[in-house]
Order: structure tokens, then C-alpha cells, then sequence
């Protein structure tokens, strides 16, 4: 029988505020990986938060191409 992974940890560790942090840090830093895994780690947690900062992202990235 397969069981679930125990989630409980890792939420406790990384709630949506940490995310975010780690989410602008990653940015600062230009990891994606770290964008990326913030964004991860934030959605089932707080899906319409990590999804403003997803928008937000290729809102600059679309203000950031040159025309």
C-alpha cells in the first residue's frame, strides 16, 4: 500500500509569506529555479497569492521586452 507524503513539515517551514520572500530574493538573484520553486511551494497554499505574483512576473517581463 502506498501512503502519501507527509506534507506537514515543509508547509510549516515555507507558509506563503516565506514563499513570497523567497519568491523576491530568487528574483533579485535572477534564479529561476528559485522563482519557480517559491511559486511551487506557494500555490496549493495559497493559489490566488502565487498566481498575482506569477501574472505580476510576465507583466514585467512583457514591459521588459524591447520593442
Amino acid at each position: 500500500m502506498q501512503t502519501e507524503p507527509d506534507t506537514t513539515h515543509a508547509t510549516r517551514l515555507y507558509d506563503a509569506d516565506t514563499c513570497e520572500r523567497i519568491f523576491h530574493a530568487a528574483l533579485a538573484a535572477g534564479d529561476i529555479k528559485g522563482v519557480d520553486a517559491a511559486l511551487t511551494v506557494m500555490a496549493p497554499q495559497d493559489p490566488r497569492r502565487a498566481q498575482m505574483l506569477l501574472d505580476s512576473l510576465g507583466l514585467g517581463l512583457a514591459l521588459a521586452e524591447p520593442r
